[in-house]
């Protein structure tokens, strides 16, 4: 999947997507998003490993965990699928002392999705969330991305989920209000 990461975002969601859409409803909800798109689905998601590897953060990414420049790290990517059709492109940033330490078991994860882990364990704490908007050469928007940084036994995480063209159709194609939330 050839994809384009945002580099400048904002903690106002009504920025990047009108307040009273059912997209910026799910883009801030706090809780799992995992869980929610297994709801949407009606089943468990899919969960494809694009990438875990040591590589180097983008400056945005490094400046969100107060990361040296050229600081090298573990990075997650997966494709998050429903419906038949990816939904969410996730891309988890794990400094090494974090890799090493609290949150080594993301090495171990292979197809199953971070977020049912960062849920479940009462001790993780999100903190706050960023919104963004990627848009094309012509300005059209091709996603809505957003970010959490996770506290887990003092180290840290960063979480960025961008949701995809068909996630959206999904997303619109439903009332707001409805058993998904």
């Amino acid at each position: 999947m050839n994809f384009t990461l945002a580099t400048d975002w904002t903690n106002d969601v009504s920025a990047v997507i009108r307040n009273d859409s059912v997209v910026a409803e799910w883009l801030s909800g706090e809780g799992s998003l995992t869980q929610r798109l297994s709801q949407l689905n009606g089943q468990p998601i899919g969960v494809e490993v694009l990438l875990q590897e040591q590589g180097y953060p983008n400056d945005s990414e490094c400046d969100s965990l107060r990361l040296e420049a050229s600081t090298s790290a573990l990075i997650r990517e997966v494709v998050l699928s429903g419906s038949q059709a990816p939904w969410v492109f996730a891309r988890t940033v794990i400094p090494n002392q974090s890799a090493g330490g609290s949150f080594a078991f993301i090495n171990q994860l292979g197809n199953r999705p971070l977020g049912h882990w960062l849920f479940a364990t009462p001790e993780v704490k999100r903190l706050g969330m960023e919104y963004t908007r990627v848009t094309g050469s012509n300005g059209e928007t091709l996603r809505f991305g957003r970010r959490s940084r996770f506290e887990y036994q003092g180290q840290f995480i960063l979480v960025a989920e961008y949701f995809l063209p068909a996630l959206i159709d999904e997303l619109e194609n439903y009332d707001v209000n409805s058993s998904y939330t």
